[in-house]
């Protein structure tokens, strides 16, 4: 491997800054874990066992690398019971250092070398040789427990290295270790006498023969001698100058979102959300980034396809976690994508170093030789389509159309909110286009509030007959009094008065009576002419040959043909022979003209033999009729458009006053109309008089009137958008066919991406064997030199580095072990540290320097690091139990690196175990609801002292093994000594026989996934099981620290009891308090609640058929729309629908929130609120097979 890039002139200001903080970190390291076991042994009542007092019978079966009882040793019952308490606090110690530092310590000293030290009261004592002890229970109970060494024997490495720079001798470890090896078996004799002799000239020198089992780890020398010659390999490292102050910008191009969505760019093998696609392309781009978010987000998941990404492009990866259980978690997250076999997981004692070799020699055997995986078809062009058809339909139901700024969804829900009232809305009008597109929300509003003050206003009757005066183009007061003034007149007598004088005077004439208003002016304007005619000409006139006398006395020019010129005179003569005596009008030819027109009507009217007259009475009958016909004529205009104004001057004089009568028996109206008639008129203009008229017909009341016209516009405005003039919805079977092709293409994209990953490895490493011919061979030789005697892993690595790194470029490990396995300068393309808030700077440095790209993880909400002890001893445990780091990597990394967050919590299965702890989140996470309507968090208060709560404790831990044996369990104490209280009562009932059934639940078998643990609460962090059981006493800073309640509600995936002395209610006041309170009292508050009128109906009717529907189901972006169950105590089926716009379509909406869900317990149901608004009957019936079960799993379009 190339080392990293060093610039060949560092600052020397960046020089000093890294030179300070080196100094700083070597003195942490030193003082880690306490005095360094391999120099500085000491004998302690819990923490070693000497096999010196033991049954040599035993003692030789264990050496002879039998697996061997600690009975067998042990044989007397009081001796015994105090082993199996050695034994088993040493375990609990080893297992503590494993799972929580990533430390192998679990060894059998064999010799105790000692020395003087000048000024040194106590001196050393060094074990010579080391065997790797592994020490496993034989039952639950912890009755016996079984010892096995590792055949490997090795020589003390600090001693080693402590003889060398300290004393300067010269020494073969491996020759040393291996004349302990003898024909009749293991003999250490001989080693003691090869270091006496090389060691004859330290003052005081000798060797004990003791053998003691205890903590031994390995790791502590290698850590501390990093820290140590030349500063310029740390100093020229950005990262690690940055963390010891010096003035190094490091910056990063940012999220790109499009690139973050965009299949094409994506190298991930797991689920991703966008948040996570966000923090995936920014560090795949090679930004070094810090992810704060907490346990539970996917930030194993995200580390998990970073490290794909890495492989998928050749690059090597270093990920670092004090906590083993995050390197597990890793592994088996690359083990589901079928990469977990590039993994090498590295640990410092010699079982796990051959361990190691073992897997690389596996890899290099049969990884050269494996096929390179078929891709098989791309699915992203399936995807792309899919994706298409869904964001279309989308688009077609969230598509904002104006100028009525409405979606089809708000309108289907704004109809069925209507169709809900009490008194739903049943008007038929439908407006037309183009009057529907001069009816926005705001000219829909004025239209409403015209409409309601009209109804206010009494414009309509409600309840009586129809209003005759409805609609009168009344528009003022003095209107309105004219008009009732003329109806009142009218009807009186006047109308009837002036009709028999009429009637008189037309008989007279030979007319028959006039019918109606047209006829009635117009006889009488007959019979005036006539009269004026009359007063020119003698009635004789009427019988003369008018036309003839007209054609005349005519000019040229207004007559087709003239008789001839005596014809001419001759009618002259004639026509002037009818005048009657005095002066002739000047215009006798147009009298003439007129005299022949009158003739033709009268005779029109009254019959051929009927001739024009003018009979007395005639001008007063003309006198009466004026101003009845003009009063008549302006009714008729105020009542355009309506019936009483229809046809008033043709219709019959009997009808006009019988109108007449109604107009004046409902008088009291027209004030009415005046006042309706400037709201009204406008509306009508604007093309809306049907509806006004529908509102009126129906009687429609002022606090219906706006649902009525909303409805009418809504319904309008429906109709429009199902028509062929705009994009159409896909039909619900196209769109759950395009849901599912997505799900699927999009989980053959993911796996495409492992495959293309896997088959970027397999390249890379026949690559590298084709050009590191060498390294190979050399790897080979350290190899079969390996067979024999200690293993060196660093060693093994420096000559093959390429190699290794080629068949396994992911390389798992503590950051504290780190520098005793990995030469320092092999070089990684990219170093990831994990619950980088438990552990520090110091601790770090050495690995992170490993790394041209770095990527820090953790919980800045969460617990810091603590310091701890490698042995076994309380006393020692219980001074560094307060011994907290000032500030970890995390808080560190944050200040100098880019800072990203997660936003979604995957982990836990009610929301009652993440919305409590919201304080302590850098940004708000959001999580999903379970299914379950019980309490997450349960209170148990038992009084008295802590005996009474431990037994409690155990009661329920033993109740959930029995009842819920297949869910893992957590204890959490506030200190050590409860830990061990609850450990013993644990263990003594197990021993008397109860909860036979539960055992495997309360195994601690260190080989399960979960096994049960019993922690103290500084040491829980990082921990996750199912069920959690906090027996608490207060202490610990429960009240004051929320990070402490936090770490123990966070350790939960289903639930968590809590055992307290009194009700969390009167907990002391503090933060720790407010956190749990928060969380016991979570299911008080109330639901988000529906919003939707569509997704209500649907819940109605479901209630209909006998379930529990609760609308808007929890809190938060990731609440159900409708949660639907057969009883009030769980939940079944999450109907979520589309009425909401939300973001556009894709991977986390349409298959991870369904998967999601269904991992909860969940059945969940997508229904498209168009299918639920046309038929909701198709979709009760569809939420009722997920219910029951009786759908296929792929039914609703989930699950594919």
């Amino acid at each position: 491997m190339t080392p990293p890039r060093r610039s060949l002139a560092l600052d020397p200001a960046r020089v000093e800054a890294v030179k300070r903080s080196r100094a700083r970190w070597r003195h942490e390291v030193a003082e880690l874990g306490g005095p360094n076991t391999l120099l500085w042994h000491r004998t302690s009542l819990t923490g070693t066992f000497d096999l010196n007092l033991a049954h040599p019978g035993g003692v030789a079966k264990l050496l002879s690398g039998r697996p061997t009882l600690l009975s067998e040793l042990v044989r007397e019952q009081v001796a015994f019971t105090d082993a199996g308490r050695r034994i088993g606090a040493i375990r609990d110690k080893v297992s503590e250092l494993r799972r929580e530092h990533g430390v192998e310590a679990g060894f059998l000293a064999i010799g105790l070398a000692t020395w003087t030290l000048h000024r040194v009261p106590v001196p050393p004592r060094a074990p010579v040789l080391l065997r790797g002890c592994r020490i496993t229970p034989t039952d639950a109970v912890h009755g016996d427990y079984l010892l096995e060494l590792h055949e490997d024997v090795v020589f003390n490495p600090v001693l080693e290295h402590y003889l060398r720079s300290e004393v300067h001798l010269e020494l073969d470890p491996t020759m040393l270790a291996g004349l302990s090896a003898q024909d009749h078996g293991f003999d250490p004799r001989l080693t003691y006498q090869a270091l006496e002799d090389i060691c004859r000239e330290m003052a005081g020198f000798a060797i004990g023969p003791q053998m003691v089992v205890g903590t031994f780890p390995w790791a502590k020398l290698p850590l501390v001698t990093t820290y140590t010659g030349d500063v310029r390999g740390l100093a020229g490292h950005d990262v690690v100058a940055a963390l010891a102050g010096a003035d190094v910008p490091i910056s990063s191009p940012g999220p790109d979102p499009d690139r973050a969505d965009d299949p094409a760019q994506e190298l991930s093998a797991l689920d991703a959300d966008r948040s996570q696609r966000l923090v995936l392309d920014e560090a795949v781009r090679g930004a070094s980034v810090v992810l704060d978010t907490p346990a539970g987000t996917g930030a194993t998941q995200t580390i998990a396809n970073l490290v794909v990404a890495a492989v998928s492009e050749g690059r090597t990866v270093l990920v670092t976690s004090e906590e083993r259980s995050a390197l597990d978690a890793l592994r088996r997250r690359l083990d589901h994508v079928g990469l977990g076999d590039l993994c090498l997981h590295l640990a410092e004692d010699p079982a796990s170093m051959r361990t190691a070799v073992a897997a690389v020699h596996h890899a290099l055997d049969r990884l050269p030789r494996e096929e390179e995986p078929d891709l098989g078809t791309d699915p992203l062009p399936a995807r792309a389509d899919a994706l298409d058809v869904l964001r279309r339909d989308r688009q077609v139901l969230h598509h904002v159309h104006e100028p009525w700024g409405l979606s089809l969804a708000q309108v289907q829900d704004d109809l069925a909110a209507l169709a809900a009232l009490d008194h739903p809305p049943a008007s038929r009008v439908r407006l037309p286009l183009e009057v529907l597109r001069t009816v926005g929300e705001e000219e829909l509003s004025a239209t409403t509030d015209a409409l309601i003050e009209a109804a206010a206003a009494d414009a309509w009757p409600r309840g009586r007959a129809e209003d005759p005066w409805w609609s009168a183009r009344l528009t003022s007061a003095d209107e309105a009094a004219r008009a009732t003034e003329i109806v009142a007149r009218l009807v009186t007598g006047e109308l009837t008065d002036a009709r028999e004088m009429a009637d008189a005077v037309t008989r007279a004439a030979g007319m028959p009576p006039p019918a109606n208003l047209h006829q009635w002016g117009h006889r009488l304007g007959l019979v005036a002419r006539a009269s004026e005619t009359l007063d020119i000409f003698t009635p004789q006139i009427y019988d003369a040959p008018l036309d003839d006398m007209v054609a005349a006395t005519a000019d040229r020019d207004e007559v087709t043909e003239r008789p001839g010129a005596v014809a001419r005179a001759r009618l002259r003569r004639q026509v002037r022979s009818l005048l009657r005596p005095g002066t002739p009008p000047s215009d006798l030819p147009r009298r003439v003209r007129l005299a022949r027109d009158e003739r033709e009507e009268w005779e029109s009217v009254a019959g051929r033999a009927a001739r024009p007259a003018a009979p007395e009475g005639w001008e007063e009958a003309l006198a009466a009729f004026t101003p009845i016909g003009e009063d008549l004529a302006w009714l008729a205009r105020v009542f355009e458009g309506r019936p009483l104004g229809k046809d008033l001057s043709t219709v019959h004089l009997d009808t006009v006053l019988e109108r007449l009568v109604m107009l004046d028996a409902r008088a009291d109206r027209a004030p009415v109309a005046a006042t309706a008639h400037p709201l009204l008129e406008p509306l009508r203009e604007k093309g809306l008089g049907e509806l006004v008229d529908d509102l009126a017909r129906r009687g429609v009341a002022p606090e219906r009137v706006a649902a009525e016209v909303r409805f009418v516009h809504r319904s309008s405005l429906l109709a429009h958008l199902r028509s062929d003039d705009v994009p159409q919805q896909l039909s619900a079977d196209a769109v759950r066919e395009a849901e599912r092709t997505f799900r699927r293409a999009d989980r053959a994209h993911l796996r495409r991406n492992a495959l293309r990953a896997r088959r970027a490895a397999l390249r890379r490493l026949r690559r590298t064997l084709a050009a590191q011919a060498s390294q190979l061979t050399a790897w080979e030789r350290a190899l079969e030199r390996a067979r024999v005697g200690a293993i060196d892993l660093r060693d093994i690595v420096s000559r093959a580095p390429d190699v290794v790194l080629a068949a396994q470029p992911v390389v798992l490990a503590s950051p504290l072990v780190v520098p005793s396995l990995l030469p320092p300068d092999t070089t990684f393309d990219l170093v990831v540290v994990d619950r980088a808030g438990r552990t520090t700077t110091a601790r770090a440095v050495p690995a992170l320097a490993h790394g041209r790209q770095v990527v820090v993880v953790g919980d800045s909400g969460g617990p810091g690091p603590v310091q701890f002890s490698v042995v076994a001893d309380p006393r020692l445990e219980g001074e560094t139990a307060t011994d907290v780091a000032e500030h970890s990597l995390l808080e560190d990394a944050a200040a100098v690196l880019p800072v990203r967050h997660l936003s979604t919590h995957y982990r836990a299965l009610d929301q009652s175990l993440v919305a409590p702890l919201a304080g302590l989140m850098p940004v708000p996470v959001h999580s999903f609801p379970g299914a379950a309507r019980s309490a997450a968090v349960r209170e148990h208060v038992v009084e008295g002292p802590v005996d009474a709560r431990v037994r409690r404790t155990v009661e329920l831990l033993l109740d959930h093994a029995r009842s819920i044996p297949d869910e893992s369990l957590l204890v959490v104490t506030d200190d050590e000594a409860t830990a061990e209280d609850v450990d013993v009562a644990l263990r003594a009932a197990l021993a008397g026989g109860r909860s036979a059934a539960g055992a495997t639940a309360v195994s601690d078998d260190p080989s399960a996934i979960e096994p049960l643990l019993v922690r103290p609460v500084r040491r829980v962090a990082g921990e996750v099981r199912d069920r959690v059981l906090w027996v608490t006493g207060l202490g610990g800073g429960v009240a004051t620290d929320p990070r402490v309640p936090g770490a123990v509600i966070g350790s939960a995936r289903r639930g968590l009891d809590i055992v307290t002395p009194v009700p969390v209610a009167d907990w002391p006041e503090g933060d720790g308090t407010d956190v749990v309170r928060r969380a016991v009292a979570f299911r008080e508050q109330p639901a988000r609640g529906g919003g939707s009128a569509v997704l209500a109906e649907l819940s109605r009717r479901l209630r209909e058929e006998g379930l529990t529907v609760v609308d808007g189901y929890a809190h938060g972006p990731h609440a159900i729309d409708l949660a639907v169950g057969e009883d009030e105590s769980r939940m079944v089926v999450a109907v979520d629908s589309d009425v909401s716009p939300g973001a556009e379509p894709g991977r986390d909406d349409l298959r991870l929130r369904p998967e999601q869900l269904t991992r909860m317990g969940w059945r969940p149901v997508r229904v498209r609120s168009t299918d639920v608004f046309t038929d909701p009957a198709r979709e009760v019936v569809r939420v009722l097979e997920a219910l029951r079960g009786t759908a296929a799993r792929g039914s609703s379009g989930e699950g594919e």
